[in-house]
């Protein structure tokens, strides 16, 4: 940890004493897909699109993109992570759908490393409909989207100018 570190906020508030922390500990892995026939994706495929996100109950947070091969890394601080996955490109192909994903350090600055390897599933389900109000106008142009509460579900998507809409996801969800 950094100390001795003197800072002075707007209105002339003095801090005496500011230690920061520094990233100790390291989260790596892969993402992978589950593959299978439906989804004509071999099972193991690398994902290259998957933004990673990492945040702890002690208000810290931390970001990462996949490289080609599917892996991450994160440097954090010790204490609770719980992480995140998303595809970053449109339309979402895939979902992460599992367990909520924690990772526990020690509170120091004692390097340590966790290894987590995430395996994503490709959408293989459409789920569509129509949105109209009670007078039977579409809805057009607006936002649909979808949650699961408990299964880490999270689609969405966009109404066309007739209501519309179809999401992409995870058949059985």
């Amino acid at each position: 940890a950094y100390s001795g570190i003197a800072m002075t906020a707007a209105g002339g508030y003095d801090f005496e004493d500011v230690s920061l922390l520094t990233n100790s500990k390291t989260i790596s892995g892969i993402v992978t897909t589950t593959g299978g026939e439906e989804t004509r994706v071999r099972a193991g495929t690398p994902v290259e699109d998957a933004y990673i996100y990492a945040w702890s109950n002690n208000g810290g947070w931390a970001s990462t993109s996949t490289n080609s091969e599917g892996e991450y890394s994160l440097s954090l601080t010790g204490g609770s992570w719980t992480l995140s996955v998303y595809q970053q490109s449109w339309p979402a192909t895939w979902a992460y759908s599992g367990e909520t994903m924690k990772v526990e350090f020690a509170n120091n600055d004692i390097e340590e490393e966790a290894e987590y390897n995430i395996e994503v599933q490709a959408y293989d389900a459409t789920l569509s409909g129509r949105v109209i109000m009670p007078d039977g106008t579409p809805v057009g142009l607006s936002s649909v989207s979808l949650s699961l509460s408990g299964d880490n579900v999270y689609a969405w998507g966009s109404t066309d100018v007739n209501g519309e809409f179809s999401i992409n996801l995870v058949g059985g969800t």
